[in-house]
């Protein structure tokens, strides 16, 4: 009974003790995150931008334009915060509205080798990956569907004409705005797009090739922009686009693409796996045309985020790359560098809206 008794007490007291820490809890206000930050970074941006080039955003409004669209973000590495919002203010540098939509440019100037609108499609699968994430999601969705169903209509389609993981974007995009609607509708797209793939790029032991330039890497050691060399590159990609054909299939209940690309998947890894990995130097090596492997080059065999290519249990830690970044060449700029940023060698490299979600242009120089 005694003890019963004292348990009794204990309980009442906890009580007693919960209920002021929960007033004062109930008191104290959310924190909640302000834009504050973000417009101060964009005015200091925009301090240093000649604005030689104007599209759907003009500088002017990009402040009001970035607190309505992109998610908050504050750290305790100043550095790191500036970065993210310059990566958004890079980004909505190259929004334009066209007849076609709103589509996204990887170059700010005109480029000879784009397409209509200035669109080019080696920067796609970093438009969506980042795009995803803006409150309103009709700029991405008509951005996408201007490559599937304008490019193709053009005189000279564009979409193949650089190595892309575009199925895994769009399948990315349902994870963050799932819109089931529209995987129904442009799966027998996505479908038609990867088949092209197989029918242009795929040879005769299920491997995919392309060359350098057109893997948007410009020129590496170990490629070429005229052989038909198997690349870790465009084989991860394609990688990347059965995984998630697969997964879009399922949720559409389509069990047959949901088979066919699951196992499109497992053999295609498996083939990465078995040869192009280089068991003595732990790296995955470009197989030339001719049959011999190239040195490594970290240039052209950097698998993206997209793939989870490299085998499940790597022989040492550094057995194959894992960074979704693309090295920085010295073609890619798009954006202009703002005056006082540091040049392009700089570590980070440059701005350009073809860094998406891969690299975000040259770090904003401190603050004085």
């Amino acid at each position: 009974m005694r003890l019963q008794t004292k348990a009794l007490l204990f309980f009442l007291g906890f009580l007693n003790w919960q209920a002021p820490n929960a007033a004062v809890a109930q008191q104290r206000p959310p924190f909640v995150l302000t834009t504050d930050k973000l417009r101060s970074s964009v005015a200091w941006f925009n301090s240093m931008d000649q604005e030689t080039v104007v599209n759907h955003v003009p500088n002017a409004q990009a402040a009001d334009w970035l607190a309505e669209q992109v998610p908050l973000f504050e750290c305790p590495d100043s550095l790191l915060q500036q970065t993210y919002y310059y990566r958004w203010w890079t980004y909505r540098k190259h929004l334009k509205q066209t007849p076609d939509g709103y589509v996204f440019t990887e170059f700010i100037t005109p480029m000879n080798h784009a397409g209509k609108h200035n669109t080019i499609s080696s920067a796609l699968g970093h438009h969506l990956n980042e795009g995803r994430w803006l409150h309103d999601s009709q700029y991405i969705d008509q951005y996408l569907r201007f490559w599937l169903f304008a490019d193709p209509k053009q005189p000279k389609p564009k979409l193949r004409a650089f190595s892309s993981w575009l199925q895994d974007a769009v399948y990315s995009m349902y994870l963050v705005n799932p819109n089931k609607a529209l995987v129904q509708e442009l799966l027998p797209v996505l479908h038609t797009d990867y088949r092209q793939w197989e029918k242009e790029k795929m040879l005769p032991n299920g491997m995919f090739w392309q060359f350098d330039v057109r893997d948007a890497m410009e020129e590496s050691i170990s490629g070429s922009r005229k052989e038909k060399n198997v690349r870790p590159t465009i084989n991860s990609y394609m990688y990347g686009n059965a995984k998630a054909m697969s997964a879009m299939a399922k949720l559409v209940k389509n069990d047959t693409l949901q088979t066919r690309y699951a196992q499109k998947a497992k053999q295609l890894r498996a083939d990465v796996q078995r040869t192009l990995w280089d068991e003595k130097g732990t790296f995955f090596k470009v197989q030339y045309e001719k049959g011999a492997s190239a040195k490594p080059a970290r240039s052209s065999a950097t698998f993206r985020g997209t793939s989870r290519c490299p085998p499940t249990n790597p022989p040492t830690p550094s057995s194959g790359p894992t960074s979704p970044t693309r090295p920085a060449s010295g073609r890619r700029g798009a954006s202009p560098r703002p005056s006082g940023a540091p040049p392009a060698s700089a570590p980070t490299a440059r701005a350009t809206a073809a860094s998406g979600t891969a690299r975000c242009g040259p770090t904003p120089p401190p603050k004085p």
